[in-house]
């Protein structure tokens, strides 16, 4: 064997197969480069990977078999000893060696360089209406000014779909969804959010305009086509930078097979992405996520609806399709966790089912979800915002925030639901710290940016020259086509008003108020609220209230019926000297159902305008309210915290009836 051993170094074999491995490794990334330029797909490289592979045996057996000598080759065997020149040979193959090691080296280097460039500037297109200023500097979470976007960040775009048929657009954004959410497991990697990454659908922006407005390295684009029972699904990444594609492929299939379609794309993706970044991992989720064609059309239907749900007829649709998701496949885990979730957070919106019905139906499927799929992220978030909001379990919130955070802490809806659990239990840091994530991954999303603007109230911190939510109403004009796009910019005016009332300043409470009157006029459940302000501000300015003010406040009609943001009113009643109209509005079934799916209420327990009152604090009713279920220990939570502005004081000064 020693002998074997060193006739293999006399004949330079060992040489010989390491200047192979480092050409063929030259050879590879420099078709790579090539082939994406040309954007000749992934073919060719293959072919090249397996010539190389195959020629490796052939060059390992020339060289053990012949020698190289001034004569020309010869057979090893021909050539005496005392004349050999493997040792020449040898220096020689050295000298190519560290040759090719180094240009290796600078190819590897220049390519690294390349992906290091900064986004650059483009002219405004039609996306840049929906463009906002970012939110203030985390150092966690935002970058340096003038600081490159991280490599390691993607967006994935809605594949665009060949056909006039609505159902292939479902599928299109359906496909790029179940990708979007199977990268956003990779560790080390930001995936902008679908709302964000969605958002420029159909305006034919720029990649590199979309990459800067996302602050993100790369684009993931693709589209789809069907015909009769095949599927033809084509991919590819872009750097932003320069349009570079670094991977590209064509995927034609049964349409049965679009799971393992949508597996193969990760996987290749994630090949790429460790290679060129340095992460993924995985190879997707299509084992979890088959079904049959049919629920999974409704299921990305109902998708669909449920990210337009800025109407109740969109919302209701959504449910009634993912529960006919349920009962077409009642082993698709994904169509349970969409079920449960959207009953979570649908409360007073709709009439789907009865209170106690609706709840529990809620509960049941997400169970069922992570029945079948542990590790299921929607369904984990969805449960936290159960338990979290209207079952008032603070223990199993808990478990199923950190479950959802361990599987997918890059999930903007997961770091969206933990920012809401902080919220209510009084850890202002860690709210704020969980909302900078879930913005970073989702920038350009109107409902994460209100409640950013809410918890900046909550902290005593409100200032409308910060808020950069405000900068959205500059453009209010290009929302006037899209009735979704305005009820959003007026929910969202609703809200910045109410935070400004509760710690801004006379002028951040009228510059907000302009808001107010800069949008068509809003539609309940938000336009009774705009009665409710108005009454606050003057209260909290002047202490009195105009005739009109006080009737629709303290009518009785509106007492009785409650409304889940009337925790405000109970404030602001109480200050005006209605203690008992607070009480029975604290008592209304709807408020007690699910107060706590607002984050505005928590306003009340938080220093400023709204917050509660002593004499409703000290009063038994109160004390009674937060005996309810899970109450208490929220209080101890939010005391654990610091928090205790708002919560009930001792009983001794309760006023007497």
């Amino acid at each position: 064997m020693h002998n074997v051993f060193e006739e293999l170094k006399r004949r330079n074999v060992f040489r010989v197969t390491a200047a192979y491995a480092v050409i063929a490794w030259v050879l590879i990334q420099v078709g790579d480069l090539l082939f994406a330029t040309l954007e000749l797909g992934p073919e060719p490289a293959k072919i090249l990977l397996a010539i190389l592979m195959l020629g490796f045996v052939p060059v390992v057996l020339f060289t053990w078999a012949f020698e190289i000598t001034p004569e020309g080759i010869k057979k090893e065997e021909d050539v005496d000893r005392d004349e050999s020149v493997t040792h020449v040979t040898a220096r020689k193959l050295d000298m190519i060696t560290i040759g090719l090691l180094i240009v290796a080296i600078i190819i590897f280097a220049a390519d690294k360089m390349g992906t290091d460039e900064p986004a650059m500037p483009t002219a405004q297109t039609n996306a840049a209406k929906s463009s906002v200023a970012r939110p203030a500097a985390d150092p966690a979470y935002d970058m340096p000014p003038g600081q490159a976007v991280s490599e390691q960040s993607i967006a994935v775009l809605p594949f665009e779909a060949y056909s006039a048929d609505q159902d292939d657009r479902y599928f299109g954004k359906g496909i790029a969804e179940e990708i979007l959410n199977a990268l956003a497991k990779f560790p080390e990697l930001k995936v902008a959010a679908r709302t964000s990454a969605f958002s420029f659908a159909e305006t034919n922006a720029d990649i590199r305009h979309i990459a800067e407005q996302l602050d993100v390295a790369h684009v993931l684009e693709g589209s789809v086509r069907r015909s009769e029972n095949r599927i033809r699904i084509t991919a590819q990444l872009i750097r932003a930078s320069d349009g570079f594609h670094l991977w590209s492929d064509a995927f034609d299939r049964e349409l049965t097979d679009v799971f393992a379609i949508q597996d193969e794309i990760v996987a290749e993706l994630s090949r790429v992405l460790q290679f060129r970044l340095g992460v993924g991992a995985g190879a997707g989720r299509a084992s979890y996520a088959k079904t049959t064609v049919r629920a999974y059309e409704i299921y990305l239907k109902g998708l669909d609806m449920w990210w337009r749900r800025g109407t109740s007829n969109n919302r209701e649709d959504a449910i009634s399709m993912f529960a006919r998701v349920t009962r077409l496949d009642p082993n698709f885990a994904d169509g349970w966790a969409a079920y449960g979730t959207a009953l979570a957070m649908t409360t007073s919106f709709i009439g789907h089912l009865p209170p106690d019905d609706h709840f529990q139906t809620a509960e049941n499927a997400l169970s069922r979800a992570l029945k079948l799929e542990p590790d299921n992220v929607r369904a984990l978030a969805g449960m936290s915002q159960l338990y979290s909001t209207t079952l008032a379990n603070l223990s199993e919130t808990g478990l199923a925030l950190e479950r959802a955070l361990k599987v997918a802490p890059n999930d903007t809806i997961v770091q969206y639901a933990a920012a809401a659990f902080y919220h209510r239990i009084g850890n202002d840091a860690a709210a704020s710290h969980a909302m900078r994530a879930a913005l970073a991954l989702d920038p350009l999303n109107l409902a994460k940016q209100r409640m950013d603007v809410i918890g900046l109230a909550l902290r005593g911190t409100f200032d409308a020259d910060h808020s950069y939510v405000l900068s959205t109403f500059g453009n209010i004009d290009a929302c006037s086509a899209d009735a979704m796009c305005n009820e959003s910019h007026r929910i969202a005016a609703v809200v910045v008003w109410t935070s400004a009332i509760h710690a801004g300043t006379a002028a951040d409470v009228a510059r907000a108020r302009a808001l107010i009157d800069a949008t068509p006029k809003i539609r309940p459940p938000y336009g009774n609220e705009i009665c409710y302000f108005d009454a606050a501000h003057t209260v909290f300015e002047s202490g009195e209230l105009s005739p009109e003010i006080s009737t629709c406040v303290t009518g009785a009609d509106k007492v009785q019926a409650g409304s889940v943001n009337d925790m405000f009113m109970i404030s602001v009643l109480a200050k005006m000297g209605h203690d008992d109209l607070a009480l029975k509005l604290l008592f209304s079934p709807a408020l007690l159902r699910e107060w706590a799916g607002y984050t505005e209420n928590l306003l009340v327990l938080s220093p400023g305008r709204f917050e509660m009152p002593e004499t409703i604090r000290r009063h038994p009713h109160y004390h009674d309210w937060w005996s309810r279920p899970g109450m208490p220990e929220l209080a101890a939570a939010r005391r654990a915290n610091g928090a205790t502005a708002g919560l009930p004081l001792p009983v001794q000064a309760a006023v007497v009836e």
